[in-house]
């Protein structure tokens, strides 16, 4: 485990007085929540790359949603559509911040196929849309059908200089096209 990896995870379990960074399994499972079919999927790192993968199996437009979580009232900033260039030109932006704050849920859209890929508050990602191409992509990659789960208890951890990160892509999100 490198230390790139621990000082940028997002969730920590919590044990006999320490704290260790989760570290995830190359997992995905299928589960169905009111009546909508999803995969969730946990990995050790590279979760925006994963996600830009889930999303961009074909299309020409795209947006993006990102989603305050510390606020008392959620916040949701939308992108106008873009190109799939622009989405990975503003996620590779914006990676460090996304990857490694546990304040925010970053929701990416294809506007063509109608897939969904949610990078969640604990770096899981949620894939809606067509799941058996989702499921061939991931298992290519070396993932494997299992159980996706939370350890507890954990925590999150963030550094106040990542709001700073946030304004950045709030602002950003408002005028990209």
């Amino acid at each position: 485990m490198g230390s790139d990896k621990v000082g940028r995870a997002k969730v920590w379990l919590v044990g006999e007085g320490e704290r260790m960074p989760l570290i995830a399994e190359r997992l995905f499972q299928r589960e169905t929540v009111q009546g909508v079919d999803r995969l969730v999927v946990s990995a050790e790192s590279g979760w925006c790359d994963l996600a830009l993968k889930l999303v961009a199996v074909s299309g020409s437009s795209f947006s993006c949603l990102y989603e305050e979580r510390d606020t008392e009232a959620e916040s949701r900033h939308e992108s106008h559509p873009m190109s799939l260039p622009r989405l990975s030109q503003l996620v590779d932006q914006y990676r460090e911040f996304l990857e490694s704050d546990p304040r925010h849920n970053f929701w990416l859209y294809n506007h063509d196929t109608q897939r969904q890929v949610v990078l969640d508050e604990h770096n899981h990602l949620f894939v809606y849309g067509d799941l058996e191409a989702a499921i061939e992509l991931l298992t290519e990659d070396g993932f494997r059908a299992g159980l996706v789960e939370l350890p507890t208890p954990h925590v999150h951890l963030y550094s106040e200089s990542g709001s700073s990160d946030e304004m950045a892509l709030i602002a950003e999100l408002r005028t990209t096209r």
